[in-house]
Parts: structure tokens; sequence; C-alpha cells
């Protein structure tokens, strides 16, 4: 783990990176995602883990857990993913690891699968998702060409739904107040003057 960076009080991410990214074997599609195996500090392992063998040496509940995370950003020049956590609370296993995560931590990935990518051909695009799907949405986003159309939905408490261009959108906060998405989200969701659609508002 290189870096944690809360980009917004309910999201953090973390750059991991070293020697064993080309074992991720990454691929083109814009949902990548890879799996990060946990396991009981108590038990004093060291990845990699042989999870074959564990299995067959530890009691289920003390066998590693893996959660699937999708990759934000996959740098193979510089050897590092980006992935982005929702954190609420301490529930659940990876997300309070990565609120509390430290520059130097190991932790294994494997992977990468992955089976989307926006079609640059089509006239016209949908994505919707809450806050654990903006990752691939915004990758998807920038994959996209720069005269591309469609709309983009941000589902929750509230949501908007708004025609964008690439590298544009407008999205409305669990509280219902417009705000600059820092998703970077890089430059993937930005507001953009302009007319919302009838019907835009949405409710869960």
């Amino acid at each position: 783990m290189l870096h944690r960076e809360w980009l917004s009080p309910h999201t953090v991410r973390i750059t991991a990176g070293g020697p064993g990214f080309e074992a991720l074997r990454m691929n083109e599609f814009t949902d990548k995602y890879a799996k990060i195996i946990f396991a009981d500090p108590g038990l004093g392992l060291t990845p990699p883990y042989d999870l074959a063998a564990l299995r067959q040496s530890l009691l289920p509940d003390r066998q590693p857990v893996t959660r699937t995370c999708t990759l934000r950003r996959a740098d193979a020049e510089r050897q590092q993913v980006a992935i982005d956590f929702v954190v609420h609370g301490d529930k659940g296993i990876a997300a309070p690891w990565a609120a509390h995560a430290e520059p130097g931590d190991i932790f294994t990935l494997s992977g990468a699968g992955g089976a989307y990518r926006p079609d640059p051909g089509r006239d016209w695009h949908l994505f919707a998702g809450d806050e654990s799907a903006l990752p691939a949405i915004c990758s998807a986003l920038e994959a996209l060409p720069g005269d591309a159309r469609g709309i983009a939905i941000r589902c929750g408490v509230a949501a908007v739904v708004s025609p964008w261009f690439v590298g544009r959108t407008r999205l409305r906060s669990r509280a219902g107040a417009r705000r600059r998405a820092r998703l970077d989200y890089g430059t993937c969701l930005r507001r953009r003057p302009g007319r919302r659609r009838p019907g835009a508002r949405h409710r869960e």
C-alpha cells in the first residue's frame, strides 16, 4: 500500500503497487476488478497465500476471506492500482480495513476480471449505479470518445438523471444539495450547466 486519500467523508482511495503488479493480468475492460484476500493477522500468515492448503489446514472460520473490488485505475507503467472504497462505519471487512490502512501495509490481490467496455460506436449511453459503482462508471466515461452522449444516474437517497458530455455530468448528494463530485473520480464527473430532463429526480 502506497497512499491513502479521502475523496469524500465516505469514500477513501487506496493506491498500491509493487513487483506483483504483473501477476494481476490486466485487461481493457472498464469494469475491471480484483479480489482482495484478507487473512486473520493472528495467524501470522505471510502473503502470497496458498488458499488450497489453508482450506485443508484451517477451520472454516479461520480461513482467509475475499472481497471483490473495482479498480478505479490501473497504471501499467508505474505498476500501480487505485481502488476506491465506500465507508459507512466499522461494518464489514474491506471498507474498515481501507479506512485505517497505512503506507507500507501489505495486502494480496488476485485477478483481474472484467466484462464490460462501452461501445464507442453507439449513439447514446446509459450508466446508473450507487456510490460503489462510481469507479466503474467513471472509467467507462473516460473511455468514451469526446462527442459521446447519454445519461448518467447516481442512485442513492436522492439521485439526479441528467444529460452529459464526456467528462461532465450533474450529481445530487445524499442530502439533496448539488456538489462537485471529487471522484477523481478525476475529471470524469463534473458539473455542467444545462437543462435537466423531465422526471429526472428519482428515489429508491
